[in-house]
């Protein structure tokens, strides 16, 4: 029998063991129940296996509305949240804390840690507190605080600047799920500004050869749901904001059959007025292809609907509008790209958020702009800020985290070196899809914000570019969507024959340029995201360009027989074209036995055919095959129909044959009347002996008087 001592002693020497294993067990199940930051606790502690938790299968908390954004020592900050059960289980306890951070956050990095905090780190300073009923699953609650600036423990005497706020909610002390954001605490008194410009892309959709198509396109992308139509409801009423727009877009809507695309035109080009606007090549070419495939952009496209010179819609507002100004599609555009732009007569690039980075050792944001040097020069880069772009850029509806993270992103930056005020830029995506209401919101509170001067994005260009380090832009490195360099350089090697080919014409304008559109269409940004339909553009654009440049043609002839040495040959030559064209017909005979030493230069009126005929030089006799080519007279060196041939049968003997027989025919025609007449000169009734100086003696007189007696 073992004593009660013997147990005790036992007992305390486990102790420690039975302690260690307990805490490992602790750590472990700990780790295992942690949840992954940045999602809700609730989510791995009330699902029964994680992978087989749903999408909605969380205890959510959502911000519906803080109020004031900017808050003063006068003012009560109102903050409304819901908070849902998407999970099987009841939330029994539930509890609903308002914490603010009343240390002003002062960077950039800071406010994106406290944005991204899980539910089980801290919130700050609890500062208000509501118990709810039992949250069943599938049911939502909306909870309001409402607490007045005295009593978040912020004075006159507190920094500026904005404050971490979450709403977190718990289950009887588990913390499950977490809505963070922030207000910008701003006293009375001067505070250093920042500056802001924004520019947005209008382009797009890409231009179908089929004009209908293309109508239907443009009705659906201008129309009060279509990406082009929430792009000039959001931005219109803000002339601050810059636009970068495809002259072509404007011209097609223009020129469009619809009454509301042209409507949408009207808009645009009215709004332009007083407003930055920048015209990109007309149908946006891809910068970045042409640079990759060696080409030099395309200038001087003509619009639709019209034919101006400059590739500008001829409006009033138009006249002012800049072209200095390439928009790549890569947010990382290279060197190549970046040099092709500055060789093309642009002084500014915009680049994406990511592109020419600031050194990590600095420690505030920098100035929008970035010096870049390329073989054809340097340029300036307009650099948009990632984080604040994102917020302005966000999703659709009201979402006041967006706006109050605009705010303190923005009151960072000023905070950061407020003697030294910096201009930031935002660049709206090109393929942007604003939420109009929610994106003039957002601008609305960016403008009444005490530190932010939104300004036209001519005045961060007429600034000083900083010298700030920053990140190189790579030296080259093409795109997956990119349209393949073949197919430009197919695009480039048609329009380069069209070219040729119109010099046969009085006004080779009047044939190429109609057809100039489809080379540049199939190389446009827009059809980045359609390779298929690319493709057939680039195959319209060719078909296009044949039709055009087999109006001339050769009519071919039957075998010819050529007898004489020197003799013209026929050649029909037809023109289907709307203008006469100035040709000449060139004869390349395969065998010696036929020459022909010049060309026929002729004028075929149009919409008809002529005969040409062509001297050729003979000798011998034997089968020729000729070889008909039709040229440019202006330029001999282009042909300008599809080659023939036909056969000439020589004979050029024959004629010297002939020409013998028949001599030799007068000459025994000849003999033969010297013949006959020698033999008629012979005559018996002539007197033998007879001589010219003997004549012949006259009659006796009877046989005359005879013959008078017989007359009478």
């Amino acid at each position: 029998m073992t004593s009660t001592a013997s147990r005790g002693v036992r007992a305390r020497r486990l102790a420690p063991g039975l302690l260690l294993v307990l805490v490992v067990l602790a750590t472990v199940l700990g780790t295992a129940l942690s949840p992954v930051p940045g999602t809700s606790r609730a989510a791995s502690f009330l699902a029964p296996a994680a992978a087989d938790v749903a999408a909605d299968g969380e205890v959510t908390v959502e911000l519906d509305a803080i109020t004031p954004g900017v808050l003063a020592p006068d003012g009560t900050l109102t903050v409304t949240a819901t908070v849902s059960n998407g999970t099987e289980e009841t939330v029994g306890s539930p509890a609903v804390e308002l914490g603010l951070d009343r240390s002003a956050t002062a960077t950039r990095s800071g406010l994106e840690s406290w944005s991204t905090a899980a539910a089980t780190r801290r919130i700050g300073t609890l500062v208000d507190q509501q118990s709810l009923d039992p949250l069943a699953p599938g049911a939502t609650a909306q909870v309001t605080f409402s607490v007045p600036a005295a009593d978040l423990g912020l004075s006159a005497r507190s920094d500026w600047g904005p404050r971490g706020l979450a709403v977190r909610l718990s289950d009887d002390g588990r913390r499950l799920a977490v809505a963070r954001s922030f207000v910008v605490w701003a006293p009375p008194g001067d505070v250093p500004p920042v500056r802001l410009s924004m520019v947005a892309a209008v382009t797009g959709p890409p231009v179908d050869p089929d004009p209908e198509a293309y109508d239907d396109a443009l009705s659906a992308a201008t129309g009060a749901d279509g990406r082009l139509g929430r792009v000039l409801d959001a931005t219109a009423s803000s002339p601050e904001i810059g636009w970068v727009v495809d002259p072509a877009l404007v011209a097609a809507a223009q020129a469009s059959p619809d009454p509301g695309v042209t409507a949408w035109a009207g808009r645009l080009l009215d709004a332009a007025e007083g407003r930055t606007t920048f015209a990109l090549r007309a149908y946006d070419p891809d910068v970045a292809a042409y640079a990759h495939a060696g080409l030099p952009l395309p200038e001087g496209t003509p619009l639709p609907g019209a034919d101006p010179e400059p590739a500008v819609p001829d409006e009033p507002a138009a006249a002012a509008w800049r072209t200095d100004l390439a928009w790549p599609a890569d947010p990382v555009p290279d060197v190549t790209t970046t040099a092709l732009a500055a060789s093309s007569g642009a002084t500014t690039v915009v680049v994406g958020g990511d592109a020419l980075a600031p050194d990590r050792s600095l420690t505030y944001t920098p100035t929008g702009t970035a010096r870049v040097s390329t073989p054809a020069g340097d340029v300036t880069a307009l650099v948009p800020d990632p984080e604040i772009t994102r917020a302005v850029a966000a999703g659709p509806g009201a979402d006041p985290v967006a706006v109050q993270r605009l705010l303190a992103e923005t009151a960072v930056v000023a905070r950061e070196r407020p003697a030294d005020a910096r201009h930031v830029l935002v660049a709206l995506p090109r393929g942007w899809e604003p939420d109009a209401t929610a994106f003039e919101e957002r601008v609305a509170a960016l403008q009444a914000a005490p530190w932010v001067d939104v300004a036209p994005v001519d005045e961060l260009l007429a600034a000083p570019v900083p010298e700030d380090a920053r990140s190189p832009l790579p030296d080259d490195a093409p795109a997956e969507g990119e349209i393949p360099p073949s197919q430009l350089h197919s695009l480039d090697r048609t329009r380069t024959e069209l070219a040729a080919f119109a010099t046969v014409a009085p006004d080779p304008a009047a044939l190429t340029r109609p057809l100039e559109p489809g080379f540049v269409v199939p190389g446009a940004v827009a059809y980045r995201d359609a390779p298929e339909a690319r493709s057939a553009a680039v195959q319209h654009a060719a078909q296009a360009a044949q039709a055009v440049m087999g109006g001339v043609s050769i009519e071919r002839g039957s075998p010819i027989l050529l007898l004489a040495e020197e003799q013209s040959l026929p050649v029909r030559v037809a023109n289907d074209l709307p203008q006469d064209v100035e040709v000449q017909v060139v004869l390349r005979p395969d065998d010696p036995r036929l020459k022909a030493p010049s060309r026929q230069t002729t004028t075929v009126p149009a919409d008809s055919e002529v005969t040409v005929s062509v001297p050729v030089e003979a000798n011998g006799s034997g089968n020729v095959t000729v070889a008909v080519e039709v040229v440019s007279a202006a330029d001999p060196s282009v042909r300008v129909a599809a080659p023939d041939e036909f056969v000439v049968r020589v004979r050029a003997e024959w004629e010297s044959v002939g020409t013998a027989v028949v001599a030799a025919l007068l000459a025994i025609a000849m003999v033969a009347g010297i013949w006959r007449t020698v033999r008629r000169g012979r005559s018996p009734r002539r007197l033998p002996g007879a001589t010219v100086d003997q004549p012949a003696p006259a009659p006796a007189e009877p046989e005359r008087a005879d013959v008078e007696g017989q007359r009478r």
